[in-house]
């Protein structure tokens, strides 16, 4: 999502501590930034990463162990105090990374709009079948959560709307994941790219723009690529991501996905799931573009057509490593 490049790079920009260009260039135009998080920006190592760059005290967390709605409330008062007591003589952008929609689920009584649901959620406790016959009350806590992150949201865009910035003022809100309840066997996020895990909303408010639905193919790095031009930015896009810019009308054939281990190739008929990243490369998982599940032979016809197909995902994969390497 900041970065515009594929998930598979993680471990070398970790490596090299290599900040996101978004933030470089935010830098450069003099931008006010603030940044919050429910979670720790230590854990994935986002302060190592993409935030590398912005000093420590600009990176806020909420130490303790609040529930994560709690976190979320809070965070969101810290975010609107930034935006209120900043220099209006120049430019800002903040960033809040919300907890409440994750396992345990969490949200205050008067979020609740789906019961009954489970009181909690003990991982060390909660076997396979007990999963299985609760999961349908687990689904209805994310749910409550949801509506909870949802009113967060609205207490932002009520803030900015008094305020008179949303003329002014993109706004983005995005999902970095979905969440799966036994649809295709697993409960969660980051362990398969199957549908509910990888498919999110997007969510964006450009000052001036005609309201529309995107209907493609979309990925998070075409992210990046759509607000680089909103903030002056002439280079190609190649040079900074493998992204698409939807809003100018381009458009994707395919998706590459990416988690630890593996990266997913997902087009209109196939999603192909190879155990790879930037090094190393196993066997792969064939399954139809909404994980249908395909015979042996089905698998081997659907892998021989997308072959090169494939080979282009790799070229893509690699575009930003060859360039390090020729340095």
């Amino acid at each position: 999502m900041f970065t515009g490049i594929p998930g598979s790079y993680w471990f070398p920009v970790l490596a090299e501590r290599k900040g996101a260009p978004l933030i470089d260039v935010l830098k450069s135009q003099n931008y006010q930034m603030s940044f919050y998080t429910s979670a720790k920006f230590s854990y994935p190592e986002f302060d190592a990463t993409i935030f590398s760059q912005v000093p420590t005290e600009q990176l806020h967390e909420i130490a303790g162990g609040a529930p994560g709605w709690e976190k979320d409330q809070q965070n969101v008062a810290h975010l609107l105090k930034f935006i209120d007591t900043r220099d209006k003589h120049r430019p800002f952008f903040t960033f809040m990374f919300f907890e409440s929609p994750h396992a345990r689920y969490y949200f205050p009584p008067e979020s609740v709009i789906r019961t009954p649901y489970l009181d909690d959620i003990n991982y060390f406790t909660l076997s396979k079948t007990e999963l299985a016959s609760q999961i349908h009350l687990i689904k209805n806590r994310y749910l409550n959560s949801v509506h909870h992150l949802d009113s967060q949201f609205g207490r932002v865009f009520d803030y900015l709307k008094q305020h008179d910035l949303l003329k002014n003022t993109v706004v983005l809100m995005l999902g970095d994941h979905g969440e799966e309840f036994l649809e295709n066997g697993r409960w969660g996020h980051n362990s398969a790219f199957t549908d509910q895990q990888t498919r999110t909303p997007l969510v964006l408010w450009v000052p001036g723009m005609k309201p529309s639905v995107y209907e493609g193919m979309s990925n998070h790095m075409d992210v990046i690529p759509m607000l680089m031009p909103m903030l002056g930015v002439k280079n190609p896009q190649q040079d900074y991501t493998t992204g698409f810019n939807l809003l100018a009308g381009e458009t994707r054939d395919h998706a590459v996905i990416a988690e630890w281990s593996s990266t997913g190739y997902i087009d209109r008929d196939a999603k192909i799931t190879l155990p790879l990243s930037v090094v190393a490369a196993q066997h792969p998982l064939v399954t139809g573009p909404h994980d249908e599940v395909l015979s042996p032979q089905e698998q081997d016809a659907l892998f021989a057509r997308k072959a090169k197909n494939l080979a282009a995902m790799l070229e893509e994969l690699g575009r930003y490593l060859k360039k390090s390497q020729a340095k």
